[in-house]
């Protein structure tokens, strides 16, 4: 695999249109659009919605570029292939166009997930995913398709920043995610797990679980500062049993990482990407009592703390920043 710098002195030869949903965050949305500028890899940054994504099919029908990158968040952007007219505009692009599927498809908790997926098929040459079970549905179902595991990616914004010293900062555990419905309707069934175990890790005063939005749609300034407070991040179960953009932001930003153990599934290809006792701490969601994960912990020294915080931060900016997933990409399907 070429490296990330031989791929960067290619940028005379190589072009990248990017599309994603625009009210996405950072890391799956403009993040994309930065680190590829930065690159000179970068033709057209195209940010849309359901509701306003018409600009897509115009801007791209006459490109000549190397590759189209569909970030695709909301069942491989379902609103961009939901009629006959769009599926065949986007078709007859001769542009390789590649879909990261970073939602689960075989398993996913959302309706409609294999539907919306099989339909993409029409669209999309190329398909990359970050759920290690979700392999089988494109061996077996489209075998002829291009595909390979590609885990989510962080733009090397994380990394600008790198705070004080983990062991320096204020000893507590830091959750920052979602605990609720979607607007699919299945709250109860999708967050469900994750409100039990914030009820209880919750009434503890070594937690924090900040309930306020922090908008990272145009950068990860806010979200970095809360980070930097605390030595631990945790993460929790999650609808893709692959790791999600908060997994890599805890490293990156030099926090401990904690992270639920998923023994009981094959997960191969997700096992290898961080290493245990190496790059993060981990735990049993819902078997592990909250007062042992902390005493567990608590009880690792400085030096272990900055040496464990270095290692993970190190392997995320080698391994898992933008550029270093679209360079294994372009080098693997195209």
């Amino acid at each position: 695999m070429r490296s990330v710098l031989s791929l960067c002195s290619m940028a005379k030869d190589l072009v990248i249109d990017v599309v994603y949903h625009s009210g996405h965050s950072w890391n799956v949305g403009h993040g994309w659009g930065s680190d590829l500028r930065r690159a000179g890899l970068l033709g057209l940054e195209i940010p849309c919605d359901a509701v306003s994504h018409d600009h897509v099919f115009s801007l791209l029908k006459k490109r000549k570029s190397s590759l189209v990158v569909f970030i695709s968040g909301d069942h491989q952007l379902h609103f961009l292939h939901d009629t006959e007219d769009k599926r065949l505009s986007l078709a007859s692009s001769k542009v390789p166009k590649l879909c990261l599927c970073w939602e689960s498809v075989l398993h996913s908790r959302f309706p409609k997930a294999m539907e919306l997926t099989a339909r993409s098929m029409a669209v999309f040459d190329l398909f990359g995913y970050s759920d290690d079970r979700d392999y089988e549905f494109f061996k077996v179902n489209y075998p002829l398709k291009s595909h390979r595991f590609a885990p989510v990616a962080i733009s090397e914004d994380a990394f600008e920043h790198p705070g004080p010293n983990c062991s320096n900062r204020e000893r507590k555990i830091l959750f920052y995610g979602k605990s609720s419905d979607l607007g699919f309707g299945r709250e109860s069934v999708i967050y469900s797990e994750r409100r039990q175990l914030l009820e209880q890790y919750r009434i503890h005063d070594w937690f924090v679980y900040p309930t306020e939005y922090i908008d990272t749609s145009n950068g990860l300034g806010d979200l970095r500062s809360l980070q930097h407070r605390y030595t631990y991040g945790i993460h929790l179960p999650h609808n893709n049993w692959g790791f999600t953009q908060r997994v890599f932001e805890i490293a990156a930003f030099g926090s401990i990482l904690i992270l639920p153990v998923q023994a009981e599934v094959d997960m191969g290809h997700t096992n290898q990407l961080l290493k245990p006792w190496l790059h993060y701490i981990p735990y049993h969601p819902f078997t592990d009592d909250p007062t042992n994960v902390w005493t567990r912990v608590h009880e690792l020294g400085n030096f272990a703390i900055d040496a464990m915080s270095a290692a993970a931060r190190l392997v995320v900016f080698e391994r898992h920043t933008i550029r270093a997933r679209i360079t294994d990409l372009v080098n693997s399907l195209l």
